[in-house]
């Protein structure tokens, strides 16, 4: 298979170059309606994600989700409808934190809709040739707000009890 150079959308309208390699199907049509934004996020939760609140229930500073396998971690952060960020991220291990990576071999930055279709149509062998650091929106300083209430999609659950 040849290798292109292709394109992550960083804000609406503007197209920037990336070090992704490899087909990639995040930029295919898509609707940025907020109901679409709601119903991507059923869509994680069908997928089984792991979802973090970061802050009050009631009034979360952000919402995270990641999914991990054994090789590699994909997450999301929504800090609202008009922000969000997404990243895949190569882990040493598998039980490394996907929320605190410093390297990704991906990344999508755009609003919640658009950034929701793009880590779930994105192309599982979707990596860059090398990793590269975090971009400043993917990073999550917000870690530090408490509360921090996390929610195991039932995947984790069941590594988790396999574990004991």
């Amino acid at each position: 298979m040849a290798r292109r150079r292709m394109f992550v959308r960083h804000t609406i309208g503007s197209r920037v170059p990336s070090k992704v390699t490899g087909k990639i199907t995040a930029d295919t049509a898509f609707s940025t309606n907020p109901e679409s934004a709601e119903e991507l996020i059923h869509e994680l939760v069908q997928r089984q994600w792991a979802m973090v609140c970061l802050g009050r229930k009631s009034a979360p500073v952000a919402i995270a989700a990641y999914h991990q396998n054994n090789h590699h971690a994909d997450v999301i952060i929504l800090r609202g409808p008009d922000r969000a960020a997404a990243y895949r991220a190569h882990l040493l291990h598998p039980n490394n934190d996907p929320l605190t990576v410093t390297q990704v071999v991906w990344h999508y930055v755009a609003n919640a809709a658009q950034t929701l279709h793009a880590i779930l149509h994105l192309n599982p062998e979707t990596t860059a040739t090398r990793p590269y650091p975090i971009p400043p929106d993917c990073q999550l300083p917000e870690l530090t707000i408490r509360p921090l209430t996390i929610r195991l999609g039932a995947g984790a659950r069941s590594r988790d009890r396999h574990k004991q």
